[in-house]
């Protein structure tokens, strides 16, 4: 899905650039600017791809501890529950913590690159 983004945004790039830069009143001849051209498209996906990367981890580091959190206050919930000896809470956050579990399993398998 991210090769396809960034070969779709670096083809866009160079298209742009290309359409920009046909004129009618004069043709790029020198081929240093057309080469700071491309370095510029270049540095530019660059730093949008590092740009989206760190938005991607940013995101997925925040469903992480979120999940995390959850994770930890369903173990709160079974501990308080053992300790009051209730059957029925004791099931119910045992439950509660393996569907955390279960949804922080799969978020981080789900965040894994192939």
């Amino acid at each position: 899905m991210r090769k396809t983004i960034f070969t779709i945004a670096a083809l866009g790039i160079i298209g742009g650039f290309t359409f920009t830069s046909c004129s009618n009143e004069a043709k790029k001849t020198d081929v240093e600017e057309v080469k700071d051209d491309i370095q510029q498209s270049a540095d530019d996906l660059k730093e949008e791809t590092e740009d989206f990367i760190d938005d991607v981890k940013e995101a997925s580091q925040k469903r992480i501890d979120k999940a995390e959190e959850d994770l930890r206050k369903a173990k709160e919930k079974v501990d308080a529950a053992i300790k009051e000896g209730k059957q029925d809470a004791i099931e119910a956050a045992e439950k509660a913590k393996e569907k955390s579990e279960k949804e922080y399993n799969a978020l981080i398998e789900s965040l894994k690159v192939d």
